[in-house]
């Protein structure tokens, strides 16, 4: 995808594109660095990608970018501390944090969602419907066991997060980084330990219909 611009070599993954078309972020992992790009549309071609300005302090990682269905706000993984923590090395915080959009098109000062979607440090990979509903990937610290959740927005904030049903996390399975389609008609998941005969032994994507 968009050789020489987005796709380079480097390890490239979790792309997110504005609804206009005009914006995109992507994750990007390098030797040094663990961070979100961004390339937009200006003037009749596509900019040079950048760091995301939400995404510049290096001491952090930033990963799996994902736009809101207006294009008003971009959610995404980070490992900065929650306010009143001390910083902790590579991977120790997992939380779901989001930037919004401003009036003349710049992003604004990042900040953690609701402590009822971020607890435990370690939830990642948010998906998020039309409605606001966000689906995200939850992984118990004990077992390190995966399964995906998703959050009802109510009169602004988040609900009280919700384990998706056995259909999807099935027992014994490792089910995350999912998308969700804007209306929930269908749910894409990545998933481990589930017996199939195309390509058993594998992690492998599953589509699950609403």
């Amino acid at each position: 995808f968009a050789p020489s611009i987005i796709a380079t070599g480097f390890n490239e993954r979790d792309i997110t594109i504005s609804p206009d078309g005009k914006e995109i972020f992507y994750g990007l992992l390098t030797s040094r660095n663990i961070t979100i790009m961004q390339v937009k549309f200006e003037n009749g071609k596509w900019s040079e990608p950048r760091i995301a300005p939400f995404a510049e302090d290096n001491r952090f990682f930033f990963l799996e970018p994902c736009f809101s269905p207006d294009g008003k706000t971009i959610f995404f993984l980070s490992t900065c501390p929650p306010k009143g923590m001390k910083p902790k090395p590579r991977w120790f915080y997992q939380n779901i944090w989001a930037s919004d959009k401003q009036p003349d098109g710049s992003w604004g000062e990042i900040y953690m969602l609701d402590t009822i979607v971020n607890r435990d440090n370690n939830q990642f990979y948010p998906s998020v419907t039309k409605n606001g509903t966000l689906y995200f990937t939850k992984s118990d610290e004990k077992t390190n066991k995966s399964a995906v959740y998703r959050s009802k927005k109510v009169g602004g904030k988040y609900s009280t997060p919700e384990m998706l049903p056995e259909i999807i996390n099935k027992e014994g399975t490792n089910v995350f980084n999912a998308f969700i389609s804007p209306d929930e008609s269908f749910l894409i998941a990545c998933v481990d330990g589930r017996d199939n005969d195309i390509n058993p032994g594998f992690v492998n994507y599953y589509v699950f219909f609403r």
